[in-house]
């Protein structure tokens, strides 16, 4: 069965990704992981025997829970996460960076150790 990402957070204290998801029978769920691969909006993930398929590639991805979606608890989890480019996505520049455990930047943000901003890598 395959699955289509509606939307994605991260908790930077944690490294943990939280995305919430839609099966084509609009069964919704949210999925707990860790991974090198952000999931974003419309991305598809097919689970196999062996691992996780996105968008046509196998991935490697740590799942540590799956729970219903529910709008509310989204909301909260959402309002929870401290990652300032979660809530505010036109921003420039990130200032949490130096607090930040994910192992790669979902946003495209990098860290410049001899400068006080982190820099946006892509548009």
């Amino acid at each position: 069965m395959a699955w289509k990402v509606m939307s994605s957070i991260i908790c930077p204290d944690t490294g943990i990704v939280y995305s919430s998801i839609t099966s084509m029978k609009l069964l919704k769920l949210i999925i707990w992981y860790e991974s090198d691969v952000y999931l974003y909006p419309g991305d598809i993930i097919t689970p196999t025997q062996s691992g996780v398929i996105i968008n046509g590639r196998f991935q490697r991805l740590t799942l540590y829970n799956v729970s219903p979606y529910r709008k509310n608890f989204w909301l909260e989890l959402e309002d929870k996460m401290s990652c300032p480019y979660n809530k505010h996505p036109s921003a420039g520049t990130c200032h949490y960076s130096h607090q930040c455990r994910a192992q790669k930047c979902p946003h495209g943000f990098v860290t410049n150790p001899h400068a006080l901003n982190v820099v946006r890598m892509r548009h």
